[in-house]
């Protein structure tokens, strides 16, 4: 068995069907094979293993806030890749799960250190990734704004004007 190192990267998932059925069709697009036991399950490849969690702070109304409504998506996939994995190995293998998961309409998005190597710089703050609500509500103006180059920063994403 492979000595997997520590979290690297958690990927937010809000799609409307058990931990055991996302890590069947986790690993068999990556492919891996599904590893523990069936109230926490996780998905082992080749270079890392994936465990798919419940997200302890899952809201369905608070996630269909954009952008930050992921925070509270229904699941949470943790990847630990093994040690001797390389970083472009850990951004492929991510963005990997990305794509699947936003081919079949699912919300997702990802949270580490290499997100802006990911496909939609991993989903954050991007609106043609599939949201909980098509008319996802935005998060509300934060007091705490400044302007740049004629761009609104509000608690650290950048806008482009109305």
């Amino acid at each position: 068995m492979a000595d997997f190192g520590e979290l690297d990267c958690t990927i937010y998932v809000q799609a409307e069907l058990g931990r055991e059925e996302l890590a069947r069709l986790l690993a068999q697009s990556l492919p891996g094979k599904v590893v523990g036991s069936p109230p926490a399950p996780a998905v082992q490849t080749a270079q890392a293993e994936i465990d798919v969690r419940r997200n302890a702070q899952a809201d369905p109304e608070r996630a269909e806030t954009f952008p930050d409504g992921f925070l509270f998506f229904r699941h949470a996939l943790e990847i630990y890749p093994e040690p001797a994995t390389r970083r472009e190995q850990r951004v492929a293998l991510a963005g990997q799960i990305l794509q699947m998961l936003w081919s079949r309409g699912w919300s997702a998005v990802a949270a580490c250190d290499y997100e802006a190597d990911l496909p939609g710089d991993g989903g954050y703050n991007d609106p043609s990734v599939p949201w909980p609500k098509a008319a996802a509500k935005l998060a509300p103006a934060s007091a705490d704004t400044e302007k740049t180059n004629g761009k609104t920063r509000s608690s650290g994403v950048i806008s482009e004007p109305a």
